[in-house]
């Protein structure tokens, strides 16, 4: 196995779990209305849904088309890097029994990668345990996502003091050298939970496969 590739997804999850823990603040107020995002490099749009709070939106997205065509890249020493591009929720609190939470970022790889190799690796990581919380693999499978086979990964978290576990989902989706991730997570014991993450993925918009 390719030491530095090994060294560059282990890089990137870091910083991406670092984004995305469960408990983390929100920024902003709520949204009123429903914005759309687009990123010209990728081909992608996203929509906030109703109610839902921006966290975070890179420079990689704009509210209009044709402003996004070159990539702002959080660089990786073993080449390519990280594409931020949106991170929301639906709630203010993360402990709310219908919270849920949406980001979505991209790899931009100066080659190409192949994608089981990629998912492996994924797949590992995201399992590893911290000293608070422990990651069980649900799921793996390929399914549809915005007319894409998407690559989905489900991990049940259980948190040190907590009796009730949350889920976070990672799907993603090959396009050309890059991967475009999208993750969600919420309290599967709660239907408005589930049903508000899953939301988010009808609302996202990529370019025809290739």
């Amino acid at each position: 196995m390719d030491k530095k590739f090994f060294a560059h997804i282990c890089g990137a999850l870091l910083i991406m779990l670092t984004l995305t823990a469960c408990a983390s603040p929100p920024t902003t107020t709520p949204e009123e209305r429903e914005p759309v995002y687009y990123n010209d490099y990728l081909g992608l749009s996203i929509t906030v849904p109703p109610g839902w709070q921006i966290n975070a939106i890179s420079d990689n997205l704009s509210d209009k088309q044709g402003q996004t065509a070159i990539p702002h890249l959080i660089s990786y020493a073993t080449g390519g890097g990280r594409l931020e591009l949106i991170d929301i929720q639906n709630t203010a609190e993360s402990t709310l029994p219908e919270h849920s939470r949406f980001y979505a970022y991209a790899e931009v790889f100066p080659e190409q990668v192949e994608v089981e190799q990629y998912m492996d690796l994924l797949a590992a990581f995201l399992q590893k345990a911290d000293a608070s919380h422990s990651y069980t693999l649900e799921k793996r499978q390929e399914l549809s996502l915005a007319r894409h086979n998407a690559h989905h990964i489900c991990l049940r978290v259980d948190t040190a003091g907590q009796e009730i576990s949350y889920n976070e989902e990672y799907f993603i989706v090959p396009l050309r050298t890059d991967f475009v991730v999208f993750y969600i997570n919420y309290w599967p014991q709660n239907a408005a939970s589930l049903a508000a993450a899953l939301s988010v993925l009808d609302n996202i918009s990529l370019p025809p496969p290739e």
